[in-house]
């Protein structure tokens, strides 16, 4: 297809976001480059005709960090779906933290099923492949967005395309 009509397309394309943080968080860590969110949100727009993006985060209580980036990614447009991240004490004593969002994510990208013709996902959980298979069955197209090396074989196989991030690194790394 002519860079011309691709463009007009992606464009035309009306599309919906949804962002596992947990799993794109921790994916930076490999990458070992960090994500400008006001720049990603750019991408978005500039390449997809907008629905929603959501941005699905575990909080931890009082951090004003945090409550100071929810802020900064209102502003910018995203939608923001929190739960405050539960300390659970293991039998050995060691805590762990818990905020899984993969519920809520699930229930957005259903109830939203009108608005949209595709469905960004940033994620490579597994949990998500039987998300991306009822979407497809409803006729969504599905785009997952990851990282090699972060990214569920289930995922790759479903997806009717799947962009490793790093190729996104110039439009969106954070400097």
């Amino acid at each position: 297809m002519p860079i011309i009509k691709r463009i007009i397309y992606r464009q035309s394309t009306k599309a919906a976001v949804f962002i596992d943080a947990a799993n794109v968080i921790y994916s930076q860590r490999t990458l070992k480059w960090q994500i400008d969110f006001k720049k990603l949100m750019d991408y978005f727009k500039n390449n997809y005709q907008l629905d929603h993006v959501y941005f699905y985060f575990g909080y931890l209580k009082d951090d004003k960090k945090q409550q100071g980036f929810f802020r900064k990614l209102r502003r910018w447009g995203y939608r923001i779906r929190t739960k405050e991240v539960k300390l659970i004490r293991q039998a050995d004593g060691s805590i762990l933290k818990k905020g899984n969002l993969d519920v809520e994510l699930t229930i957005d990208a259903v109830k939203d099923l009108k608005f949209y013709s595709t469905a960004i996902l940033m994620s490579g959980d597994s949990d998500f492949h039987a998300l991306v298979r009822y979407l497809q069955n409803k006729n969504k197209k599905v785009v997952v967005i990851s990282s090699k090396g972060h990214v569920s074989y289930e995922l790759l196989k479903a997806a009717d395309k799947y962009i490793n991030f790093n190729t996104l690194r110039e439009l969106v790394e954070r400097i």
